[in-house]
């Protein structure tokens, strides 16, 4: 298993907090792209983000999912 760095966990989970704003436990794009636009990413660098982070095409983002696109979005 691979040990996250601390401050790429706690970004990730403050995003999952923010953006989850149905309370499902995951994050669909347009809370995803609703909380990356409160911290200045642009639209479409958010998108380009949560597509190349939905591996499994589902479109929403688990946790793994979201470490992914939190991380290309800090980027």
């Amino acid at each position: 298993m691979t040990t996250l760095d601390p401050a790429l966990k706690a970004v990730t989970d403050q995003m999952r907090i923010i953006g989850d704003a149905d309370g499902d436990g995951r994050i669909d794009i347009e809370e995803f792209l609703a909380a990356l636009k409160g911290i200045g990413i642009d639209r479409a660098h958010a998108q380009r983000a949560f597509e190349e982070a939905d591996k499994d095409r589902d479109g929403a983002l688990g946790y793994e999912e979201a470490v992914t696109a939190a991380w290309k979005a800090l980027q």
